[in-house]
């Protein structure tokens, strides 16, 4: 039979192994946060025309490209629907969620 001090010792058990995921987690967003702000959008693999196109609005790296609202690249001038698909698609390789709108 388990008693009531082993359920408390298990519940404490659990509680740290809480704590310690949510540190290691805590740092891992830090680390992709000061990755993301020091890696250009040339790492992205884009053409060329997409790169200048976001340089033209002062996006030089992968952070301030995920600043950027979810329909903010369908004002660029000459940015259009393939370079946003190419965009998109290219974030997602790197393992971004983020999605921009295409232009109507």
């Amino acid at each position: 039979m388990i008693t009531k001090e082993e359920v408390l010792k298990a519940i404490e058990i659990i509680e740290r192994y809480k704590i310690q995921q949510s540190q290691i987690v805590d740092k891992l967003e830090e680390k992709l946060i000061v990755n993301t702000n020091t890696k250009t959008i040339n790492q992205l693999g884009l053409s060329p025309k997409s790169i200048k196109c976001l340089w033209s609005i002062d996006v030089f790296t992968i952070g301030e490209l995920l600043n950027i609202h979810p329909n903010g690249l369908r004002c660029v001038r000459y940015l259009g629907r393939k370079s946003i698909i190419d965009i998109n698609k290219a974030l997602e390789e790197k393992g971004f969620d983020k999605i921009f709108a295409l232009p109507l």
